[in-house]
């Protein structure tokens, strides 16, 4: 049976590098966007990274070396990297991104009680009373992260939820199949249940890991919290006709164009603003483009067009001002252009038929918004 394990070892740890390298590229992606929570991807990725190979290294240790010594040094070697995955995921949830979300007591304290269980584990030479510290570790780690994803669950919207509770589950598996499958245990087993315990619970672990990488797998961006709740409308304007093209109101779901007065002046929601003072303030500024305006209680975010259409203004109406908004906002206007790029290019000749041909847009929105 030693030929079937030794391959499942390194298959564990082959899924392991694979799904870190995964979660630093996502991060790597998004790093300027300065959303804060995407940093959990790191945390994660440092957590599966040194903790599965601690873990392999253990199981390694305690079913393949014989050889007392080396036995020590890599016992040692296998709690100093779950150690180290522990306390490097609990650092940076308790970085101030997560401050709204968590409490930062509770996470020192548990820092302190992963750093001396770390120590106890190594300097205790009684095996009946290291066992106990290590359960006592791994159960205080589990409540912690039944904790922490429950948190997440409550707190997040659509996809991410979603994926948050796949995630959830297939921790769950690697769990059980870390507890039960990588290391002897005559306290729970005879020889005879260890082997079916290895052979049946290491591959949970493999499984585990595989609805982990799935969850993870094109991930949405991590926006703020409740951030929806803080969207108002959104428009596009074409400067150079001095005309709003396509607008869409959140609270509603709407997308039906509101025409102008006599006077020229549009509804954005609470604040009643002429679509062309807005033109007239931001050509004004000539090399410098206004990014948002407060106006009472409400803000006003803009970003440009590219690629040709540098004369298109894109705007959200917020309610807080939150850097999801500024995100979110690249992402609309990123999807309008490449959807409508070649119509836009030659707007002059759907004059008039706008509000038909952009309110196909309201399904891009929607999507949008629920993978979010």
């Amino acid at each position: 049976m030693i030929d079937f394990y030794l391959p499942l070892l390194f298959i564990i740890l082959a899924l392991t590098y694979q799904m870190c390298f995964y979660l630093f590229y996502k991060y790597y992606q998004i790093r300027k966007e300065n959303l804060g929570l995407n940093k959990f991807l790191i945390a994660f990725g440092l957590l599966y990274g040194f903790g599965f190979t601690g873990i392999v290294v253990r199981a390694f240790n305690s079913y393949f070396v014989n050889d007392l010594a080396f036995n020590i040094i890599l016992n040692n070697a296998s709690h100093i990297l779950i150690s180290i995955a522990a306390i490097s995921f609990l650092l940076i949830i308790s970085l101030k991104d997560f401050k709204s979300l968590l409490n930062s007591t509770i996470i020192r304290i548990i820092i302190i009680i992963a750093f001396v269980a770390s120590i106890l584990i190594m300097l205790i030479e009684d095996e009946v009373l290291k066992n106990l510290v290590i359960f006592s570790s791994i159960l205080i780690g589990v409540i912690f992260m039944i904790y922490f994803h429950v948190i997440l669950i409550q707190n997040a919207t659509g996809n991410v939820k979603v994926r948050i509770l796949i995630l959830f589950i297939g921790e769950l598996l690697v769990v059980i199949g870390i507890v039960f499958g990588t290391e002897k245990d005559p306290y729970l087993f005879t020889p005879e249940g260890q082997l079916l315990a290895r052979n049946v619970f290491t591959p949970l672990i493999i499984l585990g890991q595989l609805i982990i990488f799935y969850a993870f797998y094109d991930f949405p961006v991590f926006l703020e919290f409740k951030w929806q709740e803080n969207l108002d409308s959104f428009y596009v304007i074409d400067k150079k006709r001095l005309k709003l093209i396509y607008n869409y109101n959140f609270r509603t779901k709407s997308s039906e164009i509101v025409e102008a007065s006599s006077d020229k002046n549009v509804f954005f929601s609470r604040g009643l603003i002429g679509i062309e003072s807005i033109i007239s303030l931001i050509t004004k500024t000539k090399g410098d483009k206004i990014q948002r305006i407060n106006q009472e209680d409400q803000i006003m975010i803009f970003n440009y067009g590219t690629n040709g259409l540098e004369s298109l203004i894109f705007c959200i109406i917020v309610d807080d001002d939150m850097v999801s908004m500024t995100f979110f906002l690249k992402v609309l206007q990123k999807l309008f252009q490449n959807r409508f790029k070649l119509l836009l290019n030659d707007i002059e000749a759907i004059e008039g038929r706008e509000n038909i041909i952009f309110d196909k847009f309201k399904e891009e929105i929607d999507n949008l918004l629920i993978k979010s």
